[in-house]
């Protein structure tokens, strides 16, 4: 006999910034004077606090903390934290980017210094670095409510009355509501970056593309059979 019941779930997510890009590392060869190039893929999430406030749209300076992944094709794998600090300047825009977030989009440059601690890769090395990025983004400011129902991937409306009938089959079920605010956005970046591990160098050259997504507040449940 199943019987039917819910749990229930709360979730707060800061401001984050997203990046991933593709280059080439350089590194010194152990016990030799070789230099090994291989293919790099730096990956990294952030949290940038001053994306939630409306009234910092036009700053000149933005900061954050996050942490970071750089994935070599030559089996090396360094990660660790890093800190933030950019100079930021407002530009006129391509009207494309009012299509992509609407009639609120700005845009701006960025000149960003980050500061970085490898704690361990394949040989569990431990070392440091600085990169230094150039961006240009699109960005736009909002909040937004949002409510619903789902049920088997489905947003219909019937999702609501499943979750009332003993006889539907409505495990995983979702429902729950929240808002957003902050921040939305999308820019491209060239970055280079330098990393001393394990005693050697290592110089990295990569071209990708970042993202800002909102803070996020909401509540809801889960429906279950059992």
């Amino acid at each position: 006999m199943l019987a039917s019941g819910c749990i229930p779930i709360a979730w707060v997510t800061p401001p984050i910034q997203l990046e991933a890009s593709v280059g080439a590392a350089v590194r010194e060869e152990a016990r030799s004077d070789a230099q090994d190039v291989s293919a790099a893929f730096p990956m990294s999430a952030s949290i940038m606090p001053l994306q939630a406030f409306p009234a910092m749209g036009a700053r000149s300076f933005d900061l954050g903390a996050g942490y970071h992944l750089m994935p070599a094709t030559s089996h090396r794998f360094n990660h660790g934290p890093h800190i933030d600090l950019a100079l930021l300047h407002p530009v006129d825009h391509p009207g494309f980017l009012d299509w992509a977030f609407g009639d609120a989009t700005r845009a701006r440059v960025g000149l960003r210094l980050r500061g970085q601690a490898f704690l361990g890769g394949h040989t569990d090395a431990v070392g440091h670095g600085a990169g230094l990025q150039v961006s240009f983004e699109g960005f736009s400011f909002g909040t937004e409510d949002f409510s619903g129902c789902t049920l088997n991937g489905s947003d219909e409306p019937a999702a609501y009355r499943a979750l009332g009938d003993d006889s539907a089959n409505n495990e995983g079920a979702f429902c729950g509501s929240g808002f957003t605010w902050g921040e939305t956005g999308f820019g491209l970046f060239a970055e280079t970056s330098y990393s001393r591990i394990d005693l050697r160098d290592q110089w990295i050259f990569s071209l990708g593309v970042k993202g800002r997504l909102p803070a996020t507040l909401g509540i809801g449940f889960i429906a279950t059979n059992f």
